[in-house]
Parts: structure tokens; sequence; C-alpha cells
């Protein structure tokens, strides 16, 4: 029996794709799809969350991801991030406290979509008849997880995976399967999944979740993707910097 430490079904994929953050940077997605795609039958693409805001054209970043969300039923996942979030407060309830970030990809949709303000009513409106809101709203996922892999936003760190009860999966999974309470350390941390960072090179987390580890939301600390033995930090700024790549 596969370890399962979300509550979702197990995704099953020949092949495995995930893409870092992109935030708005439309040409850099671009660029990396060409390379990617057409995807093959029985792989799938993920991207980890973090699409819009700071680059140069969120909303083209949310059609492109649409036309190959339809060209590949069943094949494309958006792993919800902090700044999708974001935008999905002001949308849902009108939460203005993070403008300074949406602000500008509030105005690139007006403009990229033609709408006549950018009112929360307004935008989701654009993102529903942009065909955007079933898979960046009703679909997102917290996590994507496998028998092998979890992808998530932000990272899994030590302390938070501790505290919510990640040793006893390592300890004693197999004992503790039918207790409800034990189940599921995924979704216990959905709020930490989307905001959290971590320090790099602890690898104790390793022990207590023995998936390969796949996440975004790391920015700051490194201009490539980083690979370690069983995780791999794949934000590279680029919504940020203009030479660094997705």
């Amino acid at each position: 029996m596969a370890i399962q430490f979300g509550s979702r079904p197990l995704f099953k994929s020949d092949t495995l794709i995930a893409i870092g953050d992109i935030h708005g940077q439309d040409l850099k997605l671009e660029s990396l799809l060409s390379k990617i795609l057409p995807l093959a039958e029985g792989s799938h693409l993920v991207f980890c969350g973090d699409l819009i805001n700071r680059g140069t054209n969120s909303p083209r970043v949310l059609d492109l991801i649409t036309e190959i969300w339809e060209k590949y039923p069943g094949q494309v996942f958006t792993i919800r991030g902090n700044h999708d979030w974001m935008l999905l407060s002001y949308v849902i309830n009108g939460n203005k406290d993070w403008m300074q970030y949406i602000g500008k990809t509030l105005e690139q949709m007006k403009l990229e979509w033609n709408l006549p303000d950018t009112l929360p009513a307004t935008i989701c409106q654009a993102l529903k008849d942009q065909g955007i809101w079933q898979w960046y709203y009703e679909q997102a996922l917290p996590y994507y997880e496998s028998e092998q892999v979890i992808c998530t936003h932000a990272p899994l760190d030590y302390m938070t995976t501790h505290y919510m009860g990640g040793r006893d999966y390592a300890e004693d999974f197999e004992t503790e399967k039918d207790d409800a309470d034990f189940k599921y350390l995924l979704d216990r941390m959905r709020g930490e999944l989307m905001w959290q960072f971590t320090d790099e090179d602890e690898k104790r987390i390793d022990n207590l979740v023995p998936k390969f580890k796949i996440c975004g939301h790391q920015f700051k600390h490194h201009s490539q993707p980083r690979l370690f033995k069983m995780r791999a930090f794949i934000d590279t700024g680029c919504g940020c910097y203009p030479t660094r790549p997705l």
C-alpha cells in the first residue's frame, strides 16, 4: 500500500513535468512551452502556483494555460499559490489588502481583455468568459500527490510538518491508517503550503515525508532551480528578474 499524505486520490502518470512560479512572464512561459509541447499521452504538466503578478502580462499567462488545459484534458493541473490566492480573495470577497501585488495584474486584465473597469465582479466575469475560472478556481489543487512525488507551491518545512503530525506517518503509518484524525497531513497544512518558506539545506523532512518533493515560492535564494536527493526548488524569481529563467 502506497503511503498517502493527502485526502485526494493519488495521481498516476508516466511522466511528470513541473513548472515553477511564472509571475506573469508570458514570453518566458511561451518559450518554455515550445520545448515541452506536445504533451505525450500519459504525461502530466503541473504548474506549481503564483501564475500572476509582477511580470509583463499576467492575463496572457492565464490564457496560455487555458489553451493547453483545454487541449490536453486530464493532463494539465495547477496548484494555487499565495499570489493566486490574493487575486481570488479580491474577486470573491472584495479584499483590497493585497492591491500592491495585484493592482498591476488588474490593470493588465483591463487592457488585455478590453474591460470597462477592474471591479471584482468585472474581473470575475472576465475570468469566466476567458475559460479561466474553472481551472484557476474551481479545480485548482492545494497540492499534487502521486505514489512517488508531492508537488506544492510553498515547501514542506520540517518543523511545520513535524508539528502537524508528519512523524507519525514515518513511524507507524500502517497501524494508524484507519484513524481519520491521523490521516491527511497535507490537508492540515493548506495555508502553510501557500505561504511558508524553509531552509533549503534542511534534510530531516525526507525522513518524515519519503516522497520526492517539488515546490516553488523560494525565489530569493538562487537564480537557477535547485535539485537535492529528495526535493527540488524550482522558483527562480523570474517574475522579478528579467535574466532569470522559468
